[in-house]
């Protein structure tokens, strides 16, 4: 059987039509792998999320040693994809006690950051910080600051 008989036989029309399917296919899957890499491109561009806090410092003035100082911080979601807070760090341990925030901010959404000032081992002017760690990443680490004026009376 010389090659044009075969070509033109039902088995070489099966064998163009099975060619044909499956570089379709090929064709198929390459351009929705690419579609997910352009997508993927584009969420890692335009889709972040933005960690802003308008007031960043709060000072308590002057206080009695061993006074209540509580102060919640206000938080801002600006970028446009879910924000996490991962962690809210202590420069000191034993002057800051984290009481609570809030994990996940979505899209233009606010969350807290509530932090104690403990000023029984303190004496004069204070200023402590607190990291608050979180995916945003161009600022992911965003410092709070704590200031008093503590005295014994």
């Amino acid at each position: 059987m010389s090659m044009s008989n075969y070509s033109q036989s039902g088995n070489g029309k099966r064998v163009h039509k099975v060619l044909f399917t499956a570089m379709l296919l090929f064709c198929l899957f390459m351009f929705v792998q690419f579609d997910i890499a352009v997508w993927n491109v584009f969420a890692g561009i335009y889709c972040k999320p933005k960690l802003v806090c308008d007031v960043t410092l709060h000072d308590f003035g002057k206080v009695n040693k061993d006074s209540a100082c509580v102060y919640t911080f206000r938080v801002q979601n600006k970028g446009n994809n879910d924000l996490k807070i991962e962690k809210v760090i202590p420069s000191c341990g034993s002057c800051i006690k984290v009481i609570k925030y809030t994990g996940h901010i979505p899209i233009n959404g606010y969350g807290n950051v509530s932090l104690r000032l403990i000023t029984t081992n303190l004496q004069g002017s204070i200023s402590k910080e607190v990291r608050v760690q979180s995916n945003d990443p161009k600022n992911h680490n965003l410092f709070l600051t704590l200031e008093a004026e503590v005295t014994y009376q």
